[in-house]
């Protein structure tokens, strides 16, 4: 499937509303530099963020077939799936997808105490992740789901939910078929070889 890794960027990142450009913000230098070579795009928004790492917001021209041939085209934020024809993915499309969604959105952690790696991925609507759970299954990748009330700043009562992947052998298939773009993120799943099993 032609643009499968932008599709699972712009799921995590993006905006492809009706009647208007698509966009994607972005803040880590391996994404900004791939929208940069394989798309037209225009810079809306740069600046250096507080942890040195460059943040840009980009609308990417000609690009609303990509995501109307999906079958996402005009999802808004409270409603983005994964394309509805997913199931036809071949194996190489599927992971491209999931890992632009996890360079987007998702968080990969190393616990130097516990020699533990663990794969996050945060969204504030379930049936997406839970879309994203079905799908890792396709590669034996076994993950759980739990709603946790946000702290540090946001309104009060608000809550999200993150699908976690912490099994060494999880962990293991993860690195081994979902393809990241991420230095840092790659760099700690690297360390899933010192996981006791």
């Amino acid at each position: 499937v032609e643009h499968a890794r932008l599709l699972g960027l712009m799921i995590g990142d993006g905006c492809y509303t009706k009647n208007r450009t698509p966009t994607i913000s972005c803040g880590d230098i391996e994404i900004i530099n791939y929208i940069k070579d394989n798309y037209d795009c225009r810079v809306k928004k740069e600046f250096t963020q507080k942890n040195g790492r460059l943040y840009n917001e980009f609308s990417l021209r000609k690009s609303t077939n990509i995501f109307k041939n999906a079958g996402i085209y005009g999802d808004v934020k409270e409603f983005k799936k994964l394309p509805p024809n997913i199931h036809l993915y071949n194996k190489e499309s599927l992971a491209l997808l999931i890992g632009g969604y996890y360079d987007a959105d998702g968080n990969i952690t190393y616990n130097e105490k516990r020699k533990q790696v663990r794969i996050t991925l945060t969204s504030k609507y379930e049936s997406l992740l839970r879309e994203v759970k079905m799908q890792l299954v396709k590669f034996g990748i076994h993950s759980k789901i739990s709603k946790e009330f946000r702290k540090d700043g946001y309104k009060p009562n608000t809550y999200v939910f993150r699908l976690y992947i912490s099994n060494y052998n999880d962990v293991l298939r993860f690195k081994n078929n979902i393809p990241l773009l991420c230095s840092h993120k790659n760099n700690n799943l690297d360390k899933v070889v010192f996981m006791s099993k």
